[in-house]
């Protein structure tokens, strides 16, 4: 505990009064842990935002990850093409399947997919696809592509990386299964096939 200290003041008549000083904090403690109070504060922000943006690449990549694999399911158990298609333009994309006996694609759209389009800042950094034949050469309107998923389970290969410039996730498809896989950062190759021999 800090003791009080006091202080001796000498009036004009020559007497002495005697003026206790009260523990305190002075003008300059206030204004430096005022300071580092705010310091503190806008590091502890600058955090939160970054952790905040790469929450929602992770997010849209996730999203991204559960079309594609509705769309495989969906070819498969439909037997027929599904289509996941991206636009560099708008930043979104949508699974788009047979919906009716006449012949026309529609968009998709129930509670495990439906169309996207991603915030601003969070863009498709790298789309790189292989068309598995003639019939799945990618549609192109503009700067839309799409991902041919097939009624026997395989798919274009593809690398699809989403990011905000900072933060980078990478979707891989497989060709051969059509499966799909989510991860932190880049991918440069296209994922490879394995196929064991033995099981055919």
């Amino acid at each position: 505990m800090k003791a009080k200290t006091q202080t001796s003041i000498t009036t004009n008549n020559g007497s002495r009064m005697v003026r206790a000083r009260r523990p305190g904090f002075t003008l300059i403690e206030i204004m430096v842990v005022t300071i580092i109070g705010a310091m503190l504060m806008g590091g502890l922000l600058n955090v939160s935002m970054h952790r905040y943006r790469r929450m929602q690449v992770e997010q849209y990549a996730k999203q991204f990850f559960l079309a594609a694999k509705y769309a495989r399911i969906y070819a498969i158990e439909r037997q027929e093409p599904c289509h996941l298609m991206l636009s560099q333009e708008t930043n979104s994309f949508a699974v788009y399947g047979r919906v009716s006996p006449s012949g026309g694609e529609t968009v998709l759209s129930n509670p495990f997919t439906r169309p996207r389009t991603m915030d601003n800042g969070i863009q498709f950094e790298k789309i790189a696809i292989t068309p598995a034949g003639a019939e799945s050469t990618p549609a192109e309107l503009g700067q839309q592509m799409a991902i041919v998923f097939r009624p026997d389970g395989s798919a274009d290969t593809a690398i699809i990386q989403i990011g905000n410039g900072t933060d980078h996730y990478s979707i891989a498809i497989s060709g051969g299964t059509g499966k799909a896989r989510v991860q932190l950062g880049e991918l440069d190759e296209l994922p490879v096939d394995v196929v064991d021999l033995d099981m055919q």
